[in-house]
């Protein structure tokens, strides 16, 4: 029950059994019709829906077949993969920021957690930053998780990428070899995020940009120091040793590796904990 129009491994495979599984029963009949859809679109072209609604785990979400929307919310909601660290589930009166908030399965998972939490979610694509604030509405946390329909980067300005109409990730055309309309969106730098949102302190921040990782390191120089834990995703190696070398320089002496997963912290944020 791998998603056809993502590709099929073992490991898919094993992830769309595990998912199914945690599902209520009318959410699994759904499920079903989401990878028939998902085989149709992949061999004809055809869309015959729009979405589908699932609930997972208490969340309501609404996926669009055929663009791998039911991995990203089994890893964050089903996994708790930005969770599973000591110390990184959110506590009443937490900010956290979500840079590359896709479709909302991190911010939901979040507020899933702790419902007195202040989350601020970024997003540059301009089809997933819809689907992420339906995601929201559906929840009920509209007015609870702020939006920004931002890039992040070393600098401010604009950035060019490429979005494919096989998932909902944008990505910068050097690092994908696949065809996609490539649009024009805005970035800003953490500095100036946080200098903008008068955060004076953020408990959590992740990072999951799509190789945009040591960009987004590189104009948080002062927004580093104010942050308490980091949890980011990487894509090389190359990219590893980059960002904790950058992670490091701000002042973060904990860091455990999870597969792709780097999550770093002070040993004085315990007491926040």
């Amino acid at each position: 029950m791998s998603d056809p129009m993502r590709g099929s491994t073992p490991s898919d495979d094993r992830g769309a059994r595990a998912f199914f599984l945690r599902l209520g029963p009318l959410d699994r009949v759904r499920f079903l019709f989401y990878v028939l859809f998902s085989l149709v679109r992949r061999h004809t072209g055809l869309r015959l829906v729009r979405s589908l609604p699932l609930r997972v785990r208490g969340l309501r979400f609404r996926l669009e077949p055929g663009q791998g929307e039911w991995k990203i919310v089994h890893e964050n909601v089903v996994r708790e993969q930005y969770l599973v660290e000591p110390g990184f589930r959110p506590r009443p009166g937490w900010t956290c920021l979500d840079v590359g908030a896709n479709i909302g399965a991190t911010s939901l998972a979040w507020w899933r957690v702790c419902r007195e939490v202040h989350v601020v979610a970024l997003e540059p694509h301009p089809v997933t930053l819809g689907r992420l604030r339906t995601n929201l509405a559906l929840n009920g946390a509209g007015s609870k998780v702020e939006v920004v329909a931002s890039a992040v980067g070393r600098t401010e300005g604009e950035l060019r990428l490429r979005v494919s109409p096989r998932g909902t990730m944008a990505m910068r055309p050097e690092m994908t070899g696949e065809p996609g309309e490539e649009i024009e969106v805005p970035v800003t730098t953490l500095d100036r995020l946080y200098a903008q949102m008068g955060l004076d302190r953020v408990d959590l921040l992740k990072v999951d940009i799509e190789g945009f990782e040591v960009e987004a390191l590189d104009g948080a120089e002062t927004a580093l120091r104010r942050t308490d834990r980091v949890v980011l995703e990487h894509h090389s190696e190359e990219l590893r040793r980059a960002c904790l070398e950058r992670l490091a320089r701000a002042g973060f002496d904990r860091i455990v590796e999870r597969d792709d997963l780097v999550f770093a912290s002070r040993d004085n944020a315990s007491a926040n904990t």
